[in-house]
């Protein structure tokens, strides 16, 4: 199955974990203990926690929205903080990442890309 997200959203997923990184517990990906991290394959952590293939389709097609949804909430002229960390909380839970409990009214809120289009 095609992953349905984009090069781009994959991209701000990885941001978006790894300006997080102190906040979060990653999931362990396999029998040996190894634990995912924000560079780990969005699939392959998918699959390590969600058993049949239509669930991992299903669970990547929500990133993909939640990521744009993200996006939009950051960008927007005026920013509803709360969105955006119910949002980031969302995405966090779909890749079986734990926030640490003093963290969830800290969340890192913004990240600043600035994508050239050739």
């Amino acid at each position: 199955m095609r992953l349905p997200l984009t090069t781009a959203n994959t991209y701000y997923l990885r941001k978006l974990l790894q300006q997080n990184l102190d906040r979060l517990t990653f999931p362990v990906l396999d029998s040996t203990g190894a634990r995912a991290e924000p560079h780990t394959n969005i699939r392959e952590i998918l699959t390590s926690l969600y058993v049949k293939e239509a669930k991992v389709a299903s669970i990547m097609l929500e990133l993909q929205r939640l990521t744009m949804l993200h996006q939009s909430l950051y960008q927007a002229s005026v920013r509803d903080y709360q969105d955006l960390q119910k949002t980031e909380a969302k995405i966090f839970g779909l890749l079986g990442c734990e926030l640490q409990s003093s963290s969830l009214e800290t969340l890192t809120l913004g990240i600043e890309f600035q994508f050239t289009h050739h």
